[in-house]
């Protein structure tokens, strides 16, 4: 993709993972890179980035508050490039923010949807490990007074490293504070049975009907719990269950269900 440009052509790249600006310089001499990161080009930096009690950002950019609307840390990434494009473009500042404040997440791409007293993030059109990292992200930072679930799908065509890379984002999510992680699909095979007798917090079952199943009892109704894996495993396939178990409950201010 660096080679592509003709020569004089600008490279424009994430400052995270650093090591892709690093390639990057190598290759195309007028390589931007855009971020929050101290190696990142300041002109493109954000300032004040703020995250709300439902997972919204503000930050301000050259000047002018943006709020957005796709929930998440990692949207300040996705909406600095973009930024970063309109102003190679020559698109005026405010109209490039109008523009960016607009955008809303689509369908199970960091969805916020509510059952009865459930908020469920739908993060479920696609998984790696960034981006499950990033939905963990999301639900740990979200109302910090309601018990969190992560239920995890696999995440498909990581090759060789597939193992490795499912036990290594299990780890970091039982490294978070949330009330409960059900692994399911490949992320079964990346926990060994010392690990599961050791947390109580996990659930470890292939199937993730099954593992609804298993896990419906101990919901009470008004956690928030993020869904993601592959698309091709279509985790939302479990909404419908979600609904008929949970759609039609009240739940209390003080989280009793009715």
């Amino acid at each position: 993709m660096f080679e592509g440009p003709q020569e004089g052509g600008t490279a424009l790249v994430s400052g995270e993972p650093e090591i892709l600006s690093c390639k990057a310089k190598e290759i195309v001499a007028d390589t931007l890179v855009v971020g929050s990161g101290e190696h990142t080009d300041v002109g493109y930096r954000p300032e004040k980035i703020n995250m709300d009690g439902s997972g919204h950002c503000s930050f301000f950019w050259r000047g002018e508050r943006i709020e957005l609307k796709v929930p998440g840390r990692h949207s300040v990434q996705n909406c600095l490039m973009a930024l970063a494009v309109a102003d190679l473009l020559d698109v005026p500042v405010k109209t490039a923010v109008k523009g960016v404040s607009r955008v809303e997440a689509s369908g199970m791409r960091t969805e916020i949807m509510q059952v009865g007293g459930l908020t469920l993030i739908l993060d479920c059109y696609n998984a790696n490990p960034q981006s499950v990292e990033a939905g963990l992200d999301l639900l740990g930072s979200m109302d910090s007074g309601r018990s969190k679930i992560a239920f995890l799908g696999s995440m498909l065509e990581l090759g060789k490293k597939s193992a490795a890379l499912h036990s290594q984002v299990l780890s970091g999510a039982m490294s978070l504070k949330l009330d409960l992680v059900v692994a399911t699909g490949l992320f079964t095979r990346g926990l060994s049975q010392e690990e599961g007798n050791r947390d109580s917090r996990i659930v470890s079952v292939a199937d993730p009907h099954e593992a609804y199943q298993k896990i419906r009892d101990q919901i009470e109704g008004d956690e928030i719990i993020l869904l993601k894996a592959s698309r091709e495993v279509r985790l939302e396939k479990l909404i419908p269950f979600f609904k008929s178990d949970f759609g039609t409950r009240d739940v209390s201010l003080d989280g009793a269900s009715a």
